[in-house]
């Protein structure tokens, strides 16, 4: 039995070969196809997290000018209450003034409170709509008050003269400390209040 061989014959292969041709080949405009649609849709998320970002920063924005709007008279009474009361706390003999009578007493721990801060401990969990420094400054405001009527009260069980200078340094370190970080609030609160949302 003879081989017979011809050159020039095209040999195309077995059926096998070419099924798995042609299941490789429907593969691959599959995965294309699925990649094209994974890529559109990606593109489409990111374009929505962006407009959600956006539409996010905006209201934010909004309700921030809205705060500062509701907060700004407020701060701008403890601007004005803490600079003059630490202006007169400076003043030579403040402090024996203030340990003279039980009256002196009584008037310096309500000077410490403030002009009334209820709005402003109020809303002090939304303080973070605000930029951070704003939104610091009135936190530091308020703590400083919190600080200074502590020493106000210390000040009125102080007994001997140099407890009492220590607790009215305190005092007035911390009222002064009101009246600029209430003050640098007032600034920002301005800027907040007139920026354009759009």
């Amino acid at each position: 039995m003879a081989i017979e061989f011809c050159p020039l014959e095209a040999d195309w292969g077995n059926l096998a070969d070419w099924a798995a041709v042609l299941v490789a080949a429907i593969g691959a405009g599959a995965v294309l196809y699925l990649t094209k649609a994974a890529n559109r849709t990606a593109h489409a998320s990111y374009r929505l997290a962006n407009e959600l970002k956006v539409r996010d920063e905006r209201l934010r924005l909004r309700e921030a000018a809205v705060l500062a709007a509701l907060l700004f008279p407020e701060v701008a009474d403890a601007a004005a209450h803490f600079a003059k009361i630490s202006t007169t706390l400076r003043k030579n003999g403040s402090r024996a003034w203030a340990v003279k009578t039980e009256d002196n007493l009584a008037l310096l721990r309500r000077w410490a409170v403030g002009p009334g801060l209820e709005r402003l401990s109020r809303e002090s969990g939304r303080l973070h709509v605000f930029p951070r420094k704003l939104g610091e400054a009135i936190a530091m405001g308020l703590g400083r008050t919190y600080t200074a009527t502590a020493a106000a009260e210390a000040l009125a069980t102080a007994n001997d003269p140099e407890e009492q200078q220590r607790v009215f340094d305190s005092l007035e370190r911390n009222v002064s400390r009101a009246a600029m970080c209430f003050s640098d609030a007032l600034k920002m609160l301005q800027e907040v209040m007139h920026t354009d949302i759009t």
